[in-house]
C-alpha cells in the first residue's frame, strides 16, 4: 500500500512532473509506505483503511522528503535557504522522527487503540 503519491511530493518541493528525479521520489514514496506502515503494526485483519488517514498521509509526504533529501546530506546536514538568509538544517537520523508519536491513534497491535 503507498500511502502517498510522487505528485504529492513533487508538489511539496516544488518540482515539475517531469524532474528527472522522478524516479527516484518514487522509490523514495514506496520505502516511506513501508516504514510507516511497519511503524503502524497493523494486524493482518485490520489494515489501514484505503485510502489512509489524512494525517498519515501528510506523514508519509514528509518522510518520502526526508529520504529524498538525504542524499543531499551526508553527514546529516543540508544548507537550507529562509527568509533570514542560508543556514545549515539538520536532518533527523531516523525518518520516522516525530512521527510515531503522532501517528499513535492509528497504530493497533502494540500501541494504543
Amino acid at each position: 500500500m503507498v500511502l502517498c503519491t510522487v505528485d504529492d511530493v513533487l508538489a511539496v518541493l516544488r518540482l515539475s512532473s517531469t524532474d528527472p528525479d522522478r524516479d527516484v521520489i518514487e522509490s523514495c514514496t514506496v520505502a516511506a509506505s513501508e516504514l510507516i506502515v511497519a511503524a503502524l503494526d497493523r494486524l493482518d485483519d485490520d489494515p489501514l483503511p484505503d485510502p489512509a488517514p489524512e494525517h498519515v498521509h501528510r506523514f508519509a509526504v514528509t518522510v518520502s522528503i526526508r529520504l529524498y533529501r538525504a542524499k543531499d546530506a551526508p553527514f546529516g546536514v543540508v544548507d537550507s535557504w529562509s527568509m533570514d538568509g542560508v543556514g545549515p538544517v539538520r536532518l533527523p537520523k531516523d525518518p520516522l522522527y516525530g512521527i510515531e508519536y503522532a501517528c499513535a491513534p492509528t497504530i493497533r497491535q502494540h500501541g494504543v487503540g
